[in-house]
């Protein structure tokens, strides 16, 4: 039995019912730019990092909603997602600078280094 010969064998609906199927439509499709209060999807965490709204996204964080916004232009700028392993450095150390120069893709190891280039290593495994 196809959709419209349901409908006439349920015959006219109420216009209770009416309002109730257009109330549930207009919760449903509230989410992202669909939402009245939407402000283009950008975040600005205390910090100074954006999050811009990407849901289904591997990386996204805050419920799968939001990515880090320099983490999204990094992957575009080596094109392909980022692994686990791989940090975001920003060159200059300003966290809302996220220019194309002045983001690099590297490890963990070598974000840390980069950050303390004089640390060594001490015999006793220790670091000075």
């Amino acid at each position: 039995m196809s959709e419209e010969q349901r409908a006439k064998l349920r015959g006219p609906r109420t216009p209770e019912q009416c309002a109730r199927i257009r109330a549930a439509a207009r919760q449903r499709d509230t989410r992202g730019a669909k939402n009245p209060n939407w402000k283009g999807g950008r975040v600005l965490r205390s910090d100074g990092r954006s999050l811009v709204y990407a849901p289904g996204h591997p990386g996204a964080i805050y419920g799968g909603s939001h990515i880090l916004e320099y983490r999204l232009i990094a992957e575009k700028k080596v094109g392909r997602p980022l692994r686990d392993f791989e940090v975001v450095h920003h060159v200059d150390g300003n966290v809302r600078n996220n220019d194309l120069d002045n983001l690099e893709v590297i490890t963990q190891a070598e974000h840390a280094r980069s950050h303390s280039p004089n640390r060594r290593r001490a015999a006793t495994g220790t670091y000075s």
